[in-house]
């Protein structure tokens, strides 16, 4: 079967794999055998990353955009900043959000790429303690 690459952000290619898959009934979420899922994979992925139990992972469904909003509306208030670090797309966007529920921040502009300088960090972190 010829198959068309794409080389554009989205939607991205799938293997045969994945389509077979995708030809399995739906897991309704409300099912427990849904329930019993995330729960596993919530717990697996505090064991790939070595994190203590006592803390919990979040499963996104939606966009990493989407996930980028529930951090920052969900870690701030009016009273509080942020240190946004934009030297690619994503720092860019945290700093939109930041700007989008009037929270304050403090900027780091970097071209795309280009690593933070710790020293910079660590002064504009004392300033704020």
């Amino acid at each position: 079967m010829s198959r068309t690459v794409l080389l554009n952000p989205g939607p991205v290619n799938i293997t045969d794999k994945v389509r077979q898959a995708m030809t399995l009934p739906d897991l309704c979420h409300r099912e427990k055998e849904f329930s019993n899922l995330m729960a596993a994979i919530r717990a697996k992925l505090l064991q790939a990353f070595n994190i203590e139990e006592a803390f919990t992972s979040v499963l996104v469904s939606g966009s990493g955009t989407a996930a980028l909003e529930m951090a920052v509306s969900s870690s701030l208030t009016p009273e509080r900043s942020m240190l946004v670090i934009e030297n690619g797309v994503y720092g860019e966007r945290i700093g939109k959000l930041c700007d989008v529920y009037n929270f304050h921040r403090h900027t780091i502009k970097l071209d795309w790429g280009v690593p933070p300088n710790l020293d910079d960090i660590e002064s504009i972190l004392k300033k704020q303690s």
